[in-house]
This record gives structure tokens, sequence and C-alpha cells, in this order.
């Protein structure tokens, strides 16, 4: 099973108990899976794409950031954490028949998920304007 991370964000959703939550991230592939890795101030989320159902959740722990301080570093960490789904994948039989299940689950509960789409990197990066509206 190969392991990608696709250095372009995303904007993807997490399924919560009552609603979808729109969160930008990189998208890693492990074979023919999909996740996504969010950053958060407290955590890094690793959730499986087509469902956003949380496989992993890492504390932002200082090593943590230091390890991740660049995109480059940041793509370089998620790699190593894709490497860490493949295992899990590879440890469990069942693991397609778990993604149907949870995304049949979060489509009862939350509906249909609004489609992952890329975003533009510029804004993101973008500085904070001085107008005023």
């Amino acid at each position: 099973m190969k392991v990608e991370v696709n250095e372009q964000p995303k904007r993807f959703y997490l399924a919560f108990s009552d609603k979808w939550v729109s969160v930008v991230g990189h998208e890693i592939t492990v074979g023919e899976y999909k996740f996504s890795a969010v950053a958060t101030p407290k955590n890094i989320i690793f959730s499986e794409a087509t469902s956003g159902v949380k496989i992993i959740s890492m504390p932002m722990s200082f090593p943590i950031y230091m390890l991740t301080t660049t995109k480059e570093d940041t793509i370089s960490f998620y790699q190593y954490i894709g490497k860490k789904l493949k295992r899990i994948i590879e440890k469990d039989s069942n693991f397609n028949s778990k993604i149907e299940v949870w995304k049949n689950k979060a489509l009862d509960l939350l509906g249909e998920m609004p489609p992952i789409e890329d975003v533009d990197e510029r804004m993101i990066l973008a500085g904070k304007s001085d107008e005023i509206h």
C-alpha cells in the first residue's frame, strides 16, 4: 500500500454529534483509503475522509509542534503518520466494513456530507487586512 500526502490544502468535514464541522487540512492517501489531517491549537486530528470519523487524535505537544513548523516539515510528519495508518489498516481485516458503517451512521445522523474541495492556499497565508469595512 502506497502512502501519499497531498500538499494542496483541502476543506474537509468532520462528523460531530450534531453537525458537520468544516476544517482545512491535508489529505493522506493510504492505498485506496483517504484521510484528513487537521491541525488545531490543541491536537492534530486524523479522520477517515469520506465519513468524517476520527481515527487518531494526537496532542499538539512541543516536540510535534517543532516537527511541524514549516509546510515541508508538516507534510513529512503526515507521511510518517500515514505509515501508522497503513499498519492500522493492515491489521484490521474489517476496515472496509467499518468505513461503510461509519458513512451510514454519519449519513443517518447528519445527512449528506458536504463535498471535499481544494482551498486557495493564498487565503490561508494572507496577512490580516488593515482596511475597515
